[in-house]
């Protein structure tokens, strides 16, 4: 999958993308935050909502439980016009 913008990206979905990629896992959103901490500055007063919000309209990102997220991967974006 050809993720090259979003991984060299300091947004939130560039840094959840390379994070999510690294620990090829789910995370929780909290825990995916404190990660995110560590390369850029959190501002505002509820970054986790804001966190959240940006992976749900995301194209990239799926939900596997309540609260946890992955990268999609090839087989998952096909799935989506099913």
């Amino acid at each position: 999958m050809n993720h090259q913008k979003g991984i060299l990206s300091t947004s939130y979905a560039g840094l959840a993308m390379r994070i999510l990629l690294k620990k090829d896992k789910p995370m929780q959103v909290r825990d995916l935050l404190e990660e995110i901490s560590k390369y850029r500055k959190i501002k505002g007063k509820t970054p986790q909502n804001t966190l959240s919000s940006v992976l749900q309209r995301s194209t990239v990102f799926k939900r596997t439980a309540k609260g946890y997220v992955l990268v999609k991967s090839e087989s998952d974006k096909f799935s989506d016009f099913l």
